[in-house]
């Protein structure tokens, strides 16, 4: 029996373990995480979280979840012991044989996946989101539809490992600093999200936003650009019958959400006219579209103030789209754990938009250093103190956005637990309003 070692035990860890054990491959699970592994245990995976207590001469194989850095001592020594190391995405593509659309970017790649997948569905073909949008390759394929297309969110933590002709079309929504606590500068970043080129098939046309290609034009050869900082976003209901003028079209749900809206709703056009999707089939469906959570979600108005969860928003990038996304002042709570970066880039951006800022974690400190003299900035220990704060500083008609621009793992488990955190405390204050009404 071969045995087979799962580096990393979060939700693709886990899921590699569950398919091995149910094709009788012998697993052996590591895991730095002082946690619970119960439920691998009762599938018979043995768990070890000590590099000594690993016969790496017995490995067959070595599976990494995405988040696991090649630096891990684990990795390194599966290497130098020269046994075969896969990613989860690239052991279960070996047992997927549909058409796969890949899409990665820094941001908006979950919400286009997401769009891609409904607007697939909602005109007849049929399709499912898997990957970093937080449903593992290996969980699917023992159910697997034989005719379904995969739409596949990439990370670049994916891509590292990911290849092969596996991608029958690929999306690049954009590349802007992030990660840089794992990669060592922007274009070794880039370079992992370029890695999707090597995962296409021959035939396979590549979408890459246009601003990508002012900075890494040798990365991305061969391409098609779609997007311009140019161009007219108007949220008005012209639609021309050509797909190209898709993205002067925003429904009811994007409205006033910004530019990159447009942009992801034009990629995930250009994925779908691929299979046959014509630009009123896309329009149709479009309407019926929800965006996932967490992602500039309106959570309330109390006393006037507008409450923003953007727990999402864990890059620079993403918190600048959130800012140009609102129409009124704004109290912004942002702060999280260290990915690499400074925030001086914050510094014009938020002039006349952001009235103060409020800090919370890791980056707090680094965040009223590189913002000084902008805004008045607070520093609070917990996010629940700095929602208070925010409530004391903002105004009637204004709005208290959480929108972070790191990630969260210095507080919470993840971005979801943050941003449910965020609306629990707002609909807190709320409750406590009307309390005091009645």
């Amino acid at each position: 029996m071969k045995t087979a070692l799962v580096l990393g035990l979060g939700v693709s860890g886990k899921a590699a373990c569950r398919f091995l054990r149910k094709m009788e491959t012998s697993v052996i699970g590591y895991d730095d995480k002082q946690t619970s592994f119960e439920e691998l245990r009762q599938l018979g995976v043995v768990i070890c979280q000590k590099l000594e207590e690993i016969d790496f001469p017995a490995i067959s194989y070595v599976i990494v979840s995405p988040g696991i850095s090649p630096k891990h001592p684990v990795y390194q020594k599966a290497i130098a012991s020269k046994v075969s190391v896969l990613g989860e995405a690239d052991f279960a593509f070996v047992h997927i044989n549909q058409k796969v659309i890949g899409i990665t970017g820094t941001n908006g790649k979950t919400t286009t996946t997401l769009l891609v997948e409904h607007i697939l569905n909602h005109s007849g073909r049929k399709a499912k989101a898997l990957g970093n949008v937080g449903v593992p390759f290996t969980d699917y394929i023992l159910n697997k539809n034989p005719e379904e297309i995969i739409v596949a969110e990439l990370s670049s933590y994916q891509l590292e490992t990911l290849r092969g002709e596996i991608v029958d079309v690929a999306v690049v929504t954009n590349i802007t600093p992030d990660h840089l606590d794992r990669y060592p500068s922007m274009v070794e970043y880039a370079r992992a999200k370029a890695n999707i080129l090597h995962c296409c098939k021959k035939s396979a046309p590549v979408y890459v936003y246009g601003r990508i290609l002012e900075e890494y034009k040798d990365l991305f050869p061969d391409v098609i650009t779609y997007g311009s900082s140019n161009s007219d976003y108007s949220t008005t209901k012209e639609v021309a019958k050509e797909g190209e003028k898709i993205l002067y079209y925003l429904p009811p749900s994007f409205r006033n959400l910004g530019i990159h809206e447009s942009e992801n709703i034009l990629a995930a056009y250009l994925a779908v006219k691929n299979f046959g999707v014509q630009a009123n089939e896309f329009l149709k469906a479009l309407e019926s579209f929800e965006k996932p959570p967490h992602r500039i979600e309106f959570v309330a108005t109390i006393d006037g103030i507008d409450y923003y969860n953007d727990s999402k928003g864990t890059n620079l990038d993403a918190v600048l789209q959130a800012i140009k996304a609102m129409d009124k002042d704004i109290v912004l709570i942002a702060g999280g754990a260290d990915k690499g970066y400074d925030f001086t880039g914050w510094r014009i951006p938020f002039l006349g938009k952001v009235k103060h800022v409020v800090t919370i974690g890791q980056t707090a400190d680094m965040i009223c250093r590189d913002l000084a003299g902008v805004c008045p900035i607070w520093k609070e220990g917990s996010l629940a103190l700095a929602i208070e704060r925010a409530r004391d500083l903002v105004a009637e008609g204004e709005c208290v956005l959480l929108s972070p621009g790191c990630s969260s793992v210095d507080m919470f488990r993840d971005y979801r637990h943050r941003g449910d955190e965020f609306k629990r405390c707002v609909t807190e204050i709320r409750h406590r309003r009307k309390e005091n009404e009645s």
